[in-house]
């Protein structure tokens, strides 16, 4: 940025923004929690202590080659803790069968009475080779999408006879249906339903954050897939029937996955992902000859949830989810205090930039931008920190989020315009104005969770700086010119950085590139 190269900033100042990604740092941290909780369950089972390491994510983590291992505990040992409770690791709960009033909720949750309390005609969605990507048609850029047509929905809205409905559910594909899924409010599917599993059952694991815990009914066909995705929500997943397996990497491992920008009717999905996997028999683990399909390098966990087990699901956590027989569940979901607070803050207008004024000229805000976006992102630790091993934000944006595909999606250039950043720098009361802007901002993220914080800064950055479209009103070409201009700037970061060090690292000369175009 011009702050650095008019102060002589010495280059450790500026080298961060080319440091290659910390893999090596990243797989020493997981071999020594793997040793930690190793000597945990050798020397000591108190759960207080293990619910210590659940808090500080040190999770059990493997690869795509082999996952590790969720950790389990019995129902009856939370005592009524009532989740999230701070934990940021993935939690099995076994022993449901043991809970009050779990024996009736079984029972109701049956196929075959299911089948009787359904309605006679069922909505439902149908996808003929059983991939379920979460679509929504209300996100900013859905009707760019749909226009251009380059990328189409994976199943369809259906409707159906209630035998229909649930001959497909059981039919491995073999319908003319294909392969059905329900996924919704319970009152939705039926309202007897949603009556007979309103006890006490599932209120006991009800995760408790910022809003109201949800209740949503979820049926599959054998063999169906819901690709790896994050959500925003806690998610307390409860196998009343059948079984799923799951595959799940943490927040911070995001961008490995290629996840689609949030303004995407694939909003929060992953590009890269384990695909469709084969099934050896009914019931049984699903092949890992698809493992090199997702992200190599990404830490990877494993569980098969089967009746009367329950999975709890921090908010941010993405998952493959694989039915590896016809599935009955009941997902119990509440979105985190940030989530809301996010909401909020981003309608606040001049809260999300609040160094800016009115009446500032076009070419004035483009100046402080330059010295606000880099300071923000050094006061958040990217480029330093090796939990942020994973993220470059401007890189991701330009190149993953917005990339070629992305743009071919929507129908803007492959090759971005020139964004013309002008010649005038920022004053100096501007310059510290900005400073002091990215230190507030960067103050209000750091009150989020530790490890959702990246998730929310690449919302922020979409909003924050889709101001440089000015009075451009079509929502393709204002992330056009905002990408245009974001690329501009990170190239310009990478070039300050090259410069006292004289020669970029393959990896950083490729990055460059990429921007570039």
């Amino acid at each position: 940025n011009g702050a650095s190269a008019s102060s002589g900033a010495p280059p450790e100042k500026v080298e961060r923004w080319a440091l290659p990604r910390l893999a090596a740092t990243s797989a020493a941290i997981s071999v020594v929690a793997a040793a930690l909780w190793s000597a945990v369950a050798s020397s000591e089972s108190d759960w207080q202590l293990q619910l210590r390491f659940l808090r500080r994510a040190s999770c059990r983590f493997g690869t795509a080659e082999q996952p590790g291992s969720v950790h389990a505990v019995d129902f009856r040992t939370l005592k009524g803790l009532r989740l999230p409770a701070e934990i940021r690791c993935p939690l099995l709960i076994q022993g449901l069968e043991t809970a009050e009033a779990w024996q009736n909720l079984a029972r109701v949750a049956s196929v075959e009475e299911l089948k009787r309390r359904t309605p006679s005609t069922v909505v439902f969605d149908s996808s003929p080779n059983g991939e379920f990507a979460y679509w929504d048609n209300k996100t900013v850029l859905a009707a760019a999408v749909q226009r251009v047509g380059v990328l189409r929905q994976s199943y369809t809205k259906a409707r159906a006879k209630r035998k229909d409905f649930f001959a497909a559910l059981a039919g491995k594909f073999d319908s003319s249906l294909g392969a059905v899924r329900y996924g919704g409010e319970v009152s939705e599917f039926s309202r007897e339903i949603a009556r007979s599993i309103e006890g006490p059952a599932l209120s006991a694991l009800a995760p408790q954050s910022g809003t109201a815990s949800r209740r949503s009914l979820w049926l599959g066909t054998p063999g169906s897939f819901s690709t790896a995705h994050y959500d925003n929500f806690h998610n307390v997943f409860v196998m009343l029937s059948g079984e799923k397996e799951f595959l799940l990497s943490p927040p911070t491992d995001a961008p490995l996955f290629k996840i689609f920008p949030g303004t995407h009717p694939l909003a929060r999905q992953a590009r890269r992902h384990w695909g469709r996997r084969s099934l050896q028999q009914e019931g049984a683990p699903a092949s890992l000859a698809n493992a090199t399909a997702g992200p190599r390098d990404a830490r990877l966990l494993a569980v098969t949830l089967h009746s009367s087990e329950a999975l709890f699901l921090p908010a941010g956590w993405l998952h493959h989810v694989t039915a590896l027989s016809t599935a009955v569940s009941v997902a119990l979901t509440s979105n985190p205090v940030e989530h809301g607070e996010f909401n909020s803050w981003m309608v606040q207008g001049h809260e999300v930039l609040p160094f800016i004024s009115d009446g500032w000229t076009m070419g004035r805000m483009i100046a402080s931008l330059r010295v606000f976006i880099p300071a923000l992102l050094r006061d958040l630790g990217f480029g330093s920190e090796p939990r942020l091993a994973n993220w470059d934000p401007l890189r991701i944006m330009v190149s993953d989020s917005y990339g070629q595909e992305t743009r071919k999606e929507i129908g803007i250039p492959l090759r971005l315009p020139e964004f013309h950043l002008g010649c005038v720098d920022a004053s100096a009361d501007d310059r510290k104005a900005a400073e002091d802007g990215a230190a507030k901002v960067a103050a209000r993220f750091k009150e989020f969770q530790e490890d959702l914080m990246p998730i929310y800064i690449m919302p922020y950055l979409e909003t924050a700086l889709s101001k440089v479209a000015g009075g451009e009103t079509d929502p393709a070409r204002i992330m056009g010119t905002t990408i245009a201009f974001i690329g501009r700037v990170y190239s310009l970061l990478n070039m300050q950085v090259a410069r006292p060090i004289k020669v970029l690292s393959a990896v950083s000369a490729t990055t460059v590139a990429a921007a570039a175009t």
